[in-house]
């Protein structure tokens, strides 16, 4: 009778269990089936998009971001990270080292017996055209040490941020950069729009003629951003497809025209032009103060405003601003309308950022600069 008992207990137990394995599989079934059908709509949906655009609106551009939103200095490079662009004129690689430059790895303590320039700047100085050992930073620190390499080695480091103005150079240096303990530091001017990436960055702002720091804005943006970079393939298997590059592109442009919107609302065309200018001259002027306080002696190099542009101030309004504040100051315009003059194309045609022949034509008019006003000798602090 106990067996009997024993067994009908065994029986009820296997068929509860049963029962059990019955209900979870169902209930895994529910879950599961729904969501592959969503990934799977999700997935088909991507690949007709992704279609339509290469078919109606195919891009031309295509390229993964090494910048991000950064409060201290608006934006920054991605440590590590590795990028490109590529377009219809040319594909470049965008490595960034561990300290976030495109740029071999550099200790910030500088070696005995070295010295060394730090470049600031944007695109241009960074280097977008041309692969990293093709940019004038780069080309002109071979030649220092094919030159001038009697008493030192010389170091030239490349801290070009693309989407930058003099602002965020600013907050660079004085977060960051300065730890290389730079010499000479050369900060590459782009007239065409570092004014305007000074005034909308919101960086800084003028209180009774007094610099303000301020964090950087955040905006929707630089928030997706930020998400989109953990999806696993987004900087290599959906790197090159049309519907997220537009998407990227529209987003990009969405991201500038927030930032302009909070900083010229209310604000007339004559006041703006006003108030970059002014602002303008006080991060060059605070950038030659910090440079001074760090030992260095700040240089100035200007690209010179491109045709189309107008309304902007002339180069020797701020060339004269900066020789007053004892900041030796580059004018570029000459040495590229000469190589225009003899048809020698120094920038890409499309979107204006130099060449491998215009980076070394800027290497070379840098390093005779240099010469001439004798500062590969002992540097001079700047009063």
């Amino acid at each position: 009778m106990e067996r009997d008992f024993l067994l009908s207990c065994i029986g009820g137990e296997c068929t509860i269990n049963r029962t059990c394995a019955t209900y979870s599989t169902m209930r895994i079934r529910r879950i599961i089936i729904p969501f592959l059908l969503s990934i799977t709509s999700i997935c088909v949906l991507f690949v007709v998009l992704e279609l339509g655009m290469r078919i109606f609106k195919p891009q031309k551009y295509f390229a993964i971001s090494v910048n991000q939103w950064d409060r201290h200095v608006g934006t920054k490079q991605i440590p590590g990270i590795k990028g490109f662009i590529i377009c219809p004129e040319y594909e470049i690689d965008l490595t960034i080292n561990s300290k976030g430059l495109r740029d071999k790895e550099y200790p910030y303590r500088k070696p005995p017996g070295t010295r060394r320039i730090l470049c600031l700047g944007d695109s241009y100085t960074c280097g977008y055209g041309v692969q990293a050992e093709e940019t004038f930073v780069k080309v002109l620190e071979v030649h220092l040490n094919e030159q001038e390499s009697r008493s030192n080695r010389w170091e030239v480091l490349n801290a070009g941020i693309g989407s930058t103005g003099t602002a965020n150079q600013l907050a660079l240096f004085e977060t960051e950069c300065y730890k290389y303990e730079p010499d000479l530091v050369v900060l590459l001017f782009c007239q065409t729009n570092d004014y305007y990436d000074n005034l909308t960055c919101g960086l800084y702002s003028l209180k009774d003629g007094i610099l303000i720091k301020h964090d950087a804005p955040r905006t929707a943006p630089r928030k997706i951003q930020k998400i989109v970079y953990r999806i696993p393939g987004y900087t290599t298997f959906f790197a090159r497809s049309h519907l997220l590059n537009y998407l990227k592109y529209r987003l990009s442009v969405t991201h500038r025209n927030r930032l302009t919107e909070s900083c010229t609302q209310n604000v007339s065309t004559n006041n703006i032009a006003e108030r970059y200018n002014t602002l303008t001259k006080h991060l060059i002027s605070a950038l030659g103060r910090a440079c001074n306080e760090k030992n260095s002696r700040l240089i100035a190099m200007f690209i010179p405003v491109h045709p189309s542009m107008r309304g902007l101030p002339k180069t020797t309004e701020l060339v004269e601003h900066c020789s007053a504040q004892g900041i030796s100051c580059l004018d570029l315009e000459p040495h590229l309308r000469e190589a225009d003059e003899k048809n020698i194309q120094t920038s890409h045609l499309l979107d204006g950022h130099w060449n491998a022949t215009g980076h070394r034509l800027v290497a070379h008019a840098l390093y005779d600069f240099l010469v001439e006003q004798s500062l590969l000798g002992e540097v001079i602090i700047q009063e």
